[in-house]
């Protein structure tokens, strides 16, 4: 999206009106007046032709039959080429026009010539390599549309020329994952650019079907030593995505040379450390000082991502916890939201980080992504002097009906920590009464649930009514999971492979209504027994044989408590 978005501004930047696409000019011609010199000209005026008739994109769509005559017909090499190339272009940006706006498919059905395929995989066996390079980058402009060319392409990876592999690499890589045994091959060539491009295609492909490259990673792990820069970048780049925990074995110490070596290009040393981030452990803790010094000098995305992956070493990661710090007033809120995240992951060590973090949640005036982030590290992080120092400031947050309920209800895990101590602290438990008797709201659903079952703990047989309400509502939520913390996955970023993120997705399991049951539990006999409709809803998800095990087991132990 983002490419069209590009080819859309330079569009409307060189003033063309794209509504009248066949009254278009290229240093001062039009279509018909460059395809008469593609006609009648000389060899260097008919390249220029057809390089002229490329660069005119899809507006040049009804000039693909006379380039396709061009290609197949003419004597001259340098004609050839430039009908090639020209096709890819003509091609790519008529797909990139009708991606970003329906009514430019009938300029992609033009480009897209029947017999457009069928020329090209010919072309692949042309004398001149010239011409063979452009035909495999016009098939991988074809993209999926080219698939009838995919065999030629493989067997192009052969070519003696490498500027012809190094297209069909690239070309492959727009095509299917069929394509990766062959393009696995085509890591072993002699020639650096092919197999960087290979790598790269390796990566584009398997974004739909990630599994697939997994066969590759002996072969992407040999790379990383590979004598040439830009082949090491773009295998370290791949492993970013490619490697987990399981892999520690045989992936940490390819990866661990590269973060040593100091004379290494930066931006693969950081690469190389947040795939040991995605590894974790004990013995990729050497990527930590690496990601330190990404958060002081990385450019944003750098920063985002160095952030979160440091984190993931958990309590060894401690001699971060003063750079986290710093980042958690970093101007850009995925870098803070992404610094409170790694804070928490870093646990109980983390704890000169508590007042930061409960001034992040505090603040009204800061995104709510960062304050969820803030409050679930605080949970994580655990209960000491900070913490409890902190508690008239989270329980003024919680009492807060203008604040956003899903901020509010982070507030709630932090004050958990406490325990039953929560009980003999002004203001806690009145705080969470309030809620429960808050009008009923879907923003405020997990705030109240949340509050009721902490209720039950505290207040137990004298638990406030909104509470037995609220949870009578719980019981009957099937929409609920028990949240076990969040998974942050870097995906690296570079010139050569683009902008990378880090992928950030809440974890959950089970079936959260177990919560709920055990506050009744906590509430007693006396109470939930003279509740009739918690009763009768035990009774259903107990008689249920597709009730999650656990609520299952919980509901039938509250039952016989009730003689039920």
């Amino acid at each position: 999206m983002l490419r069209t978005l590009s080819v859309m501004v330079i569009v409307v930047l060189l003033g063309i009106v794209v509504s009248a696409a066949s009254a278009q000019r290229f240093l001062g011609k039009d279509v018909p007046g460059w395809l008469a010199e593609l006609a009648k000209g000389d060899d260097k005026a008919r390249r220029n032709a057809a390089f002229a008739l490329g660069k005119m994109g899809f507006a040049a769509a009804d000039a693909v039959p006379a380039l396709l005559r061009a290609l197949t017909t003419d004597s001259s090499v340098k004609v050839r080429d430039a009908a090639a190339f020209a096709l890819g272009e003509i091609v790519r940006n008529a797909k990139q026009m009708a991606a970003a706006d329906p009514k430019y498919d009938a300029y992609l059905a033009k480009a897209l010539d029947k017999e457009l395929v069928r020329h090209l995989t010919r072309a692949l066996k042309d004398e001149a390599w010239q011409v063979r390079r452009s035909a495999a980058f016009a098939l991988g402009c074809l993209e999926k549309d080219g698939l009838a060319g995919r065999e030629a392409l493989e067997e192009a990876l052969s070519d003696p020329a490498p500027q012809v592999r190094q297209n069909a690499a690239w070309a492959l890589g727009r095509s299917s994952v069929d394509a990766v045994a062959k393009l696995r091959g085509a890591l072993a060539d002699a020639d650096p650019y092919v197999k960087r491009d290979a790598v790269q295609s390796l990566d584009l492909l398997t974004y739909e079907e990630p599994t697939a490259l997994r066969p590759a990673l002996p072969d992407l792990l040999r790379l990383c030593s590979d004598t040439d820069s830009e082949v090491r970048r773009a295998s370290v780049k791949v492993l970013i995505r490619l490697v987990s925990p399981k892999d520690a074995k045989e992936a940490i110490e390819p990866l661990r040379r590269v973060v040593a070596n100091a004379e290494e290009d930066r931006e693969i040393r950081v690469n190389a450390a947040l795939a040991l981030a995605n590894i974790g452990g004990t013995s990729a803790t050497a990527a930590i000082d690496v990601l330190i010094n990404a958060l002081h000098h990385g450019d944003l995305d750098v920063r985002r991502q160095a952030a979160a992956a440091v984190g993931k070493f958990g309590k060894e990661a401690a001699r971060a916890v003063g750079d986290l710090i710093t980042a958690l007033k970093d101007q850009d809120v995925e870098v803070r939201q992404h610094a409170a995240m790694a804070l928490g992951d870093i646990g109980p060590s983390a704890e000169a980080a508590v007042p930061a973090l409960v001034a992040l949640l505090t603040n009204t005036a800061e995104h709510a992504e960062a304050r969820k982030a803030a409050g679930a590290a605080l949970k994580q992080i655990g209960n000491n002097v900070a913490a409890i120092q902190a508690v008239p400031r989270l329980v003024a947050m919680i009492a807060n009906r203008a604040d956003e309920a899903a901020v509010r209800e982070r507030a709630v895990w932090a004050l958990q920590v406490h325990g039953l101590e929560l009980r003999k602290m002004d203001g806690v438990v009145a705080a969470f009464v309030k809620v429960v008797n808050e009008p009923k709201t879907k923003a405020n659903r997990m705030l109240r649930y949340t509050c009721a079952c902490i209720l039950g703990v505290l207040q137990r047989g004298d638990a406030d009514p909104a509470a037995l309400d609220t949870l009578a509502d719980f019981l009957h939520d099937t929409d609920v999971a028990i949240y076990e913390g969040v998974q942050a996955t870097a995906q690296g970023s570079g010139i050569e492979s683009g902008t990378g993120k880090t992928v950030v997705k809440e974890l959950s399991v089970g079936d959260a209504r177990v919560n709920a049951v055990e506050a009744l539990q906590y509430i007693g006999a006396a109470r939930v027994g003279s509740r009739a409709d918690i009763v009768r809803q035990l009774r259903m998800l107990a008689d249920d044989p597709k009730t999650f095990r656990d609520l299952r087991k919980k509901c039938i132990e509250l039952l016989r408590e009730l003689g039920s």
